[in-house]
């Protein structure tokens, strides 16, 4: 398994960071911070996918103004979801399988003013709390989707990897 530092200077090497669109970082091993290389100078990135990396906080998380879709599944995050708010045209949120165990945690959100696609299933705030959704959509009327269902639990496919 790469370290992320080297899959990370295997997928920009050569490249103008302001010219990536996308990045795929999961499933590093986790040396230096994570921030020390994903900057505010990924003035075009749009995806971000930093799953199972091990992560556990979202301090000094860059302004990605134009991040689109942030995927950070099966992490250790337990807080810190307000340090996303540079990310203000953020449309969806993985943080499914992490630690969160404050549901209150979930009321930084707000803070996302574009967000509909929202994954948050399997993070002990969530586990045995079937009225979650429910409180979320509620909570946050701009949601279309929390982990995959709609506002009437019903089951929707909005993966848009197909669009690239």
């Amino acid at each position: 398994m790469p370290t992320f530092e080297e899959k990370f200077a295997l997928l920009t090497e050569g490249k103008d960071i302001s010219a990536i669109s996308s990045l795929n970082l999961d499933q590093c091993h986790f040396g230096k911070a994570w921030s020390e290389l994903i900057t505010d100078e990924f003035t075009s990135l749009k995806q971000l996918s930093i799953n199972s990396v091990g992560l556990s906080s979202l301090h000094g998380f860059p302004a990605l103004s134009t991040l689109e879709k942030l995927e950070m599944a099966d992490n250790r995050l337990n807080k810190g979801i307000d340090k996303l708010s540079g990310c203000v045209n953020l449309i969806s949120l993985n943080i499914a399988g992490n630690k969160i165990r404050d549901f209150q945690v979930f009321n930084a959100l707000a803070s996302l003013p574009k967000l509909t696609h929202l994954y948050v299933e399997k993070n002990p705030a969530v586990e045995g709390n079937s009225g979650y959704r429910d409180t979320l959509f509620e909570q946050f009327p701009s949601l279309q989707t929390i982990d995959g269902f709609d506002r009437n639990g019903n089951e929707v496919d909005d993966d848009d990897d197909d669009d690239d």
